[in-house]
């Protein structure tokens, strides 16, 4: 495929269907993070599906992956992920509707233009956020007790998406300080990032739900 045989191309995020004749997507990006190895870098690789399944989103984590998104796309969703993937912070749109102040935990009108001032789509957001990061935190801390620092890595890198997707400034400083760490691959440090990271999020997820309706 073109994306393997191209170094140059220099892509943001690459959106890479699991269901493809020949290689499939999982095989595609084990390809492509084997090149990575040698040559450095990452680009980040949302997965797409028509067949989502329970375990499956896991399943594509675990096959180094930064995101994953069933089909039919729906854009809010699609948008969240890319930029949960790559790390950004999206501009308020003008005219987005805003929200509550939540003093640094939570730039309510960032995320609600990020939606398009969805409460439907960031409900479901939420669901996923609480679904998934319990699991990457015990990867990280699991991975830092067994020395396995390329998991350890990934788990905090796609921490650090969920917590920037939410524009949720505090559990996104925690979260890059819990990437800082892994780097080094103490268990000690990395056990006390996590729980920094835990406290925030139990900041973050009460705005969240009273933005999105929920509270």
């Amino acid at each position: 495929m073109d994306l393997l045989n191209n170094s140059e191309a220099g892509f943001d995020v690459v959106l890479m269907d699991v269901e493809m004749p020949g290689m499939d997507g999982l095989q595609a990006t084990a390809a492509i993070r084997e090149r990575e190895r040698a040559t450095g870098g990452r680009v980040p690789i949302i997965a797409m599906t028509a067949h989502a399944m329970a375990g499956s989103r896991e399943q594509c984590i675990e096959a180094n992956m930064d995101g994953y998104i069933a089909k039919p796309l729906r854009p809010q969703e699609l948008i969240a992920e890319v930029e949960g993937a790559v790390g950004s912070e999206a501009e308020p749109t003008p005219g987005a509707p805003s929200g509550p102040s939540t003093d640094g935990i939570l730039d309510a009108p960032a995320l609600l233009a990020r939606v398009s001032g969805s409460r439907d789509t960031l409900r479901e957001l939420l669901d996923l956020f609480d679904a998934d990061y319990p699991g990457l935190l015990s990867q990280a801390r699991d991975a830092a007790l067994a020395g396995d620092r390329a998991t350890l890595q990934r788990a905090a890198h796609s921490l650090k998406g969920m917590a920037a997707t939410f524009s949720a400034p505090r559990a996104l400083a925690a979260t890059v300080h819990l990437e800082d760490v892994c780097r080094e691959g103490d268990p000690a440090l990395v056990e006390a990032a996590c729980r920094e990271v835990e406290q925030e999020i139990e900041r973050l997820q009460p705005a969240l739900r009273a933005l999105s309706g929920e509270g």
